[in-house]
């Protein structure tokens, strides 16, 4: 995964946590204050669809994000997420597993993979990836103390 994947990852968490939920009305103009692109206008109207239950406009959305933002393991996140939402679990596999070529250290997206893949019942390919996303997300003692 080159540093601009990473950055373009990085950029579309960041807007996340500054703009919460996406349910509410007016996340669009903090957006636009936050210095969101076009492109990232469409992911981010993409995830608020997702996180409003409405899965198909979801996924199309996200789809449009997808080709605007090549590249971008959080619109192959939300994909996913949506396409696992939808039970179209072939298709969330996919879309997980460009996210995780991308971002290979995330455990939102290697958790998110493990459940698509617990559901189609590779259960030992599951466990592998709850394992990563558990190991990230919480680090041996040692770990913890070399990192400093």
């Amino acid at each position: 995964p080159s540093s601009a994947e990473r950055a373009l990852y990085m950029r579309a968490k960041g807007l996340l946590e500054v703009l919460g939920t996406l349910r509410e009305k007016g996340w669009e103009e903090k957006a636009t204050r936050n210095g969101a692109t076009r492109e990232e206008m469409v992911f981010l109207e993409g995830v608020s669809l997702l996180r409003k239950g409405q899965y198909e406009k979801a996924a199309e959305t996200l789809t449009n994000a997808s080709h605007l933002s090549r590249g971008n393991a959080a619109v192959f996140f939300f994909l996913g997420r949506s396409y696992n939402l939808l039970e179209k679990l072939s298709s969330a596999e996919e879309y997980l597993r460009a996210a995780c070529e991308h971002v290979p250290d995330d455990p939102d997206i290697l958790s998110e993979l493990a459940i698509v893949l617990e559901k189609q019942k590779p259960y030992t390919e599951a466990s592998s990836f709850y394992k990563r996303a558990s190991a990230i997300r919480n680090p041996p003692a040692q770990a913890k103390g070399r990192r400093q």
